[in-house]
């Protein structure tokens, strides 16, 4: 988005609407331009690539003005058809991704508020953002049942290790020649955080538990045709402690190297040439 440096971790969500197709409820071919609505949900970053969290014992539900929806698992992307939406409407829809456990315990791991989106005739894309979705915390303990999972502690029985703040300081490289459009994933220990400009530097922070290290990670990226083109990525491993930890990077801790399609030229260079950084140029 032009003119906005976004911080905050993207969430894919597309509703196909105007497209034919069975439903996932009655097996009957549906009229989608007149009847009803794909939708489609990737699930979040910060599940999808947990080390901890088996996706295939994730379920995704949905609830579209009122009726509730669990839907089909692709890979880590969630689909349902829904009957009797008109073309051109508003609906109101909130999502909750629920991981069953080992034990047959069932947590919530994220989900967001009802929102209003407006289904058009053609196919669209929305993007959810770290902000719009919630991360419960089952046992109250000051870490969310994300972090507890990442972190292999029991979500369900408080910690009382203590806990101390981790303070990350960095800014965009400048070597990025649009910083503006520039988006910031920033994940402690494989859990979002927000990103927040302090004086003249940009700040990633969180308070994790006592004794246990955390790996940081800052990813920079960019879009190209509508897709997330990773740019640049910082990692660092903070020891496990009860002291609060600044940790600074500057820009040489970037490394810059990532080629998505593998042809010798690094996507930022391709982005900054108007090459398809996915194609072998």
């Amino acid at each position: 988005m032009p003119g906005k440096t976004r911080y905050l971790l993207p969430v894919a969500f597309a509703v196909l609407a105007g497209c034919g197709g069975d439903s996932n409820t009655g097996g009957t071919a549906i009229d989608q331009s007149a009847t009803g609505s794909e939708l489609e949900f990737q699930l979040p970053v910060v599940i999808r690539e947990s080390s901890v969290v088996d996706i295939t014992q994730v379920s995704g539900f949905v609830n579209v003005n009122g009726r509730n929806f669990e839907m089909q698992r692709t890979g880590d992307r969630y689909s349902i058809d829904i009957p009797n939406i008109p073309v051109n409407s508003d609906v109101d829809i909130d999502l909750r991704f629920i991981e069953r456990l080992t034990n047959g315990a069932e947590l919530i791991l994220a989900e967001t508020e009802p929102m209003t989106f407006s289904v058009g005739q053609s196919d669209q894309t929305i993007e959810f953002f770290e902000n719009q979705f919630n991360f419960p915390d089952e046992d109250q303990d000051g870490f969310t049942n994300i972090e507890e999972r990442n972190n292999e502690t029991d979500p369900f029985t408080p910690e009382n290790t203590g806990s101390r703040n981790i303070i990350v300081q960095f800014n965009i490289p400048q070597i990025i020649q649009d910083p503006d459009i520039t988006q910031i994933i920033a994940l402690f220990a494989d859990s979002p955080r927000a990103v927040e400009p302090n004086g003249t530097v940009l700040e990633a922070t969180g308070r994790v538990a006592n004794g246990i290290a955390i790996e940081v990670d800052i990813r920079l990226q960019q879009q190209f045709a509508g897709e997330e083109v990773p740019v640049a990525n910082a990692t660092d491993t903070i020891a496990a402690g009860v002291d609060d930890v600044i940790l600074v990077l500057p820009d040489d801790r970037f490394d810059f190297g990532i080629d998505s399609d593998n042809d010798g030229i690094i996507n930022l260079v391709e982005l900054q040439t108007g090459t398809d950084p996915f194609v072998v140029n």
